[in-house]
């Protein structure tokens, strides 16, 4: 494939909000642009903020009615979703009809109306694999009678693959999750000279995110001899409300209400990461998580759960601590080193940003999609 001929990607995403795939896509299709591919971002309608974010970065987009199964989905919603399927694999077919569509990028699970449209409209289609917080045996069966569909499937991690226990090798590939050096990296001071260690957790207020599991491990830490506090930057959902109300009960049954912060939902990230001696996520699962590598590009040192891509990322005892999902005590216990042993964390501090592999920048992610399509335009 030359690079005067550009071929037309349309990478489907079902949430119409700005998240990690809608961002992946954006970044890394700036790149591909110079590999010889162009990038449509199709997305459902949810008002003004991906439009403009495709808009801004030069790409054309299109959105159209895409349904998803809730986790939690309810009868009737299951229903809707078979009822508006065949509608929106049509709408899809016609879209990739019109806009000369070269090939597909389904990202999700969630996304399969994508990958029927692209097989009934002859166009070659990747299934982008990046959930592990659905239940195992449905993602098994998944792979096992549906992923086949797909030309070529693909998975965010090693463990997303394990997840799913697909090992056809011919048929898969890895797409690691880029962050961008660019726009997360250290603010150049350190801050520990102000006294006070400032620990950062940042995901949205939820029970998969274990922030329990935080406020017990920082329950046993009220000995220390260095002041701290925790941020929490994340949206507080309505749908987990009562999970809120029990993490401001802990909260106060620990005695941390000076020291626990509830920062909500953080428009820039970015900004606020360097402004933390400490980088902590507590979750019981991840298909990544994207914010372990912001973190580490700007220089935090990380206490964080075995769970996504955590240990292909961190090097436990080297470039962060790394402890079993769930397990509060060793979560405290990790958090404690991390503080106590300014040796260590100013060593990992000042190791982490280079920590961070070449296929989890936007460069290397760009190679490997590269490598990926062109793969499949070979296949199909």
């Amino acid at each position: 494939m030359e690079n005067s001929k550009q071929r037309l990607v349309a990478s489907v995403l079902v949430d119409g909000r700005i998240g990690g795939p809608q961002r992946r896509a954006v970044q890394v299709g700036t790149v591909l642009r110079e590999k010889g591919w162009d990038t449509l971002p199709v997305f459902p309608s949810m008002g003004s903020e991906l439009p403009d974010y495709v808009a801004a970065h030069g790409f054309r987009s299109a959105t159209l009615s895409l349904s998803r199964l809730r986790r939690r989905g309810k009868i009737w919603s299951i229903f809707r979703y078979l009822l508006r399927f065949p509608i929106e694999v049509w709408s899809l077919i016609r879209l990739f009809r019109k806009h000369r569509v070269d090939l597909v990028h389904a990202n999700s699970l969630f996304a399969f109306q994508a990958v029927v449209a692209a097989r009934l409209a002859g166009r070659p289609v990747v299934w982008h694999f990046n959930d592990m917080a659905l239940p195992r045996n449905l993602c098994v069966l998944v792979t096992k009678f549906l992923a086949p569909l797909a030309t070529m499937r693909v998975y965010s991690s090693r463990n997303v693959q394990a997840f799913h226990r697909d090992r056809n090798v011919a048929a898969t590939a890895l797409l690691y999750p880029p962050v961008d050096l660019d726009r997360f990296k250290p603010s150049g001071a350190r801050r520990e000279d102000e006294g006070e260690m400032r620990l950062i957790a940042v995901g949205n207020v939820n029970p998969l995110k274990g922030y329990h599991d935080l406020i017990a491990a920082l329950g046993t830490l009220g000995n220390l001899d260095t002041p701290w506090r925790l941020d929490i930057a994340g949206a507080k959902l309505e749908t987990a409300a009562d999970y809120l109300s029990e993490l401001e009960v802990a909260i106060k049954r620990h005695g941390l209400e000076r020291r626990v912060v509830f920062l909500g939902a953080v428009d820039d990230v970015a900004a606020l990461l360097p402004d933390h001696d400490i980088f902590i996520m507590c979750s019981r699962s991840e298909s990544g998580p994207m914010v372990l590598l912001e973190a580490m590009a700007c220089g935090l040192p990380p206490v964080a759960t075995d769970v996504g891509f955590v240990r292909e990322v961190v090097t436990d005892g080297e470039s962060g601590l790394i402890v079993p999902p769930d397990d509060s005590s060793a979560l405290a216990g990790a958090i404690r080193h991390m503080i106590e042993d300014a040796t260590f964390r100013q060593q990992v501090a000042a190791n982490v940003r280079d920590a961070i592999a070449p296929s989890y920048t936007i460069a290397g992610a760009a190679v490997a999609h590269d490598a990926v399509y062109r793969r499949m335009m070979r296949r199909y």
